[in-house]
């Protein structure tokens, strides 16, 4: 069945159940070197405390990505796979080559200044610049387009332009208000960038004609890897006027100290995402406005650019919003206890969530609509709007008093708690095919909630049915659906796990020995928690076509059953 001797069978996606075949890449490689020079000075003067450094490292990276190697079919459902009916087929040509030995040299120089102008306050202020060279290849095999949708020929040789303003500053400031010490206020804000394009330029720059040729042909013969003539190639490119991906963080506490050893603190974290890479293909065809504002993609429609088939665009046009209050009451160990709860109210807003499938969750890291991102703002793939976290250790006392049995028995044990309880992450209800028609290569389509479904109603909670599919419905072909992204939320988790531990003393050919036993009960209350369910709904092949059976059934678990531990550990 391999469309290419020695290359194995092709990957098989069928919408509803568990891709199978080949690995998408069946060989991954990538080796990295990292040569580093650093040097940092500190200078006390007074109430000044001058802080001086510089980095400089330069990466060496060996990477081969055999995306596409074997070929890819997908098919819309089951039925479409028993005809023997795909819809696209990804491959990779004969002749392709895939090793590239990139380089790339990052550099970053910062000097901060911590004032402390009064014995209860401190400020500090810093400024750091950094700057990232555009990566080379030591075979001259970067191919690129400067203009995605213009260019006829891919430019060799000549990938990306890096920025070279980037300046990062930082201010921070911590006062305590009251003489005794025990109110701390702390606030800061600082400028973060990315500058590695690295990773990047890896996931594309090694499947680029004309020494990696890959095709995208939509509705082939399955099994038959005889391919239509002038078949165009696709690609995979980053933007080339890189701009530095960049987030701007900024924070507030108030921490005050109680009696009894314990800390309150209440704090609020912020952050806004510019420039972030999102990734998805940008050469679809040319949409059609109607009167009543919808874009309408027509079949058989060209790309915009008819020198390309699929090009996988790696672009810096992301944004993303971040904010939480965070409460946490902490004890320290004294007299025999110890405990700390934290509890995190948040939100993140994104448009995408990463650039390759293993760094999504509950969607895919590919745009939906080439043309604006605000189609794909939602919650993001890692929010949990609600999270909390505990732990307490007690010691028991020693019952000098108690009777010589009892005390040996009840004496020394350290008896931990921990749990954590968090809501779910946030996925997106998806349609197999591209029922848009934007010609992507990855199911990044979405359908229409029904007229008249109550958005609150749709979660059911089951893991047989997780979620209503008859709560949404196909859209007319051509148009994207109004369900947004990651509007549903998963389930969540809730675990408590248990320890005791006592230390037994004895003697061994005339050396004392150290025991310790322990006893581990993890979940201790046995309680399923839940994965995440099918999110395809429709496999898009008709408008009138029901959804698909698996859709909103979870088939996984997030942690495990009841565990109970035993162990002794012995120390001499």
């Amino acid at each position: 069945m391999s469309l290419v001797p020695g290359r194995g069978i092709p990957h098989l996606v069928i919408g509803g159940m568990p891709a199978f075949g080949s690995l998408v890449s069946p060989y991954t490689h990538a080796r990295q070197r990292l040569l580093a020079l650093a040097d940092d000075v500190a200078i006390s003067r007074g109430s000044h405390l001058l802080k001086l450094g510089a980095l400089m490292e330069h990466f060496d990276a060996l990477v081969d990505f055999q995306i596409f190697w074997p070929g890819r079919y997908s098919f819309a459902d089951i039925g479409q796979f028993l005809r023997a009916r795909p819809s696209v087929l990804s491959l990779a040509l004969p002749g392709s080559e895939s090793l590239r030995q990139l380089s790339t040299t990052q550099l970053g120089v910062y000097a901060q200044d911590d004032v402390k102008l009064s014995p209860r306050l401190t400020l500090n202020a810093g400024l750091r610049w950094e700057f990232a060279t555009a990566p080379t290849e030591t075979g001259d095999r970067l191919v690129g387009l400067q203009d995605p949708l213009g260019d006829s020929t891919p430019t060799v040789g000549t990938l990306l332009r890096t920025e070279k303003l980037n300046l990062a500053p930082r201010l921070g400031i911590a006062w305590t208000p009251s003489p005794d010490g025990r109110t701390v206020v702390r606030g800061g804000a600082g400028v973060f960038y990315d500058i590695n394009t690295l990773p990047f330029v890896a996931q594309t720059v090694g499947t680029n004609p004309p020494f990696y040729n890959q095709v995208t042909i939509r509705n082939p013969v399955f099994r038959n890897a005889n391919l239509p003539p002038a078949t165009v190639l696709s690609l995979g490119v980053p933007q080339y006027d890189w701009q530095t991906p960049r987030l701007v963080h900024f924070n507030a506490a108030v921490e005050r100290e109680l009696p009894g050893q314990v800390v309150l603190s209440t704090a609020y974290a912020g952050s806004r995402g510019s420039n972030l890479v999102r990734a998805g293909d940008i050469n679809a065809p040319v949409a059609d406005l109607q009167p009543d504002g919808t874009r309408v993609f027509g079949s058989g429609r060209p790309r915009r650019n008819p020198s390309f088939g699929a090009i996988d665009y790696r672009s810096p046009d992301g944004h993303s919003r971040y904010d939480a209050l965070q409460l946490k009451i902490a004890r320290r160990f004294d007299r025999a206890l110890q405990f700390q709860a934290s509890y995190t109210l948040s939100r993140t807003i994104d448009e995408s969530q990463g650039t390759v499938p293993t760094e999504s969750n509950g969607s895919v890291t590919h745009r939906m609509d080439p043309d604006f991102n605000e189609t794909d703002r939602g919650p993001a793939d890692f929010d949990r709007r609600h999270n909390l976290t505990a732990y307490a250790v007690w010691r028991t006392p020693a019952l000098a008093d108690a009777p010589a049995p009892v005390r040996a028995i009840a004496r020394d044990w350290t008896i931990s708690a921990l749990l954590a309880a968090r809501s779910g992450n946030p996925f997106t209800v998806g349609i197999q095919e591209n029922y848009s028609r934007t010609l992507a290569r990855v199911s990044v389509d979405r359908p229409n909630l029904r007229s008249g479904v109550d958005p609150g109603a749709i979660i059911l909670g089951a893991a047989d049915r997780y979620f209503d599919p008859s709560a949404f419905e196909l859209q007319a072909p051509g148009t994207f659906g109004n369900v947004g992204r990651n509007s549903l939320t998963g389930p969540g988790l809730a675990t408590v796990d248990l320890a005791f531990a006592k230390p037994l003393r004895t003697r061994w050919r005339s050396h004392e020995a150290q025991l310790q036993f322990r006893l581990d009960v993890f979940n201790v209350f046995d309680r399923v928690n839940l994965g995440m369910p099918q999110r395809i709904v429709f496999a898009g092949v008709r408008q009138d076509e029901a959804p698909i059976g698996s859709a909103g059934r979870i088939t996984s678990t997030t942690t495990g059953p009841r565990e109970v531990q035993l162990s002794l550990r012995a120390a001499w």
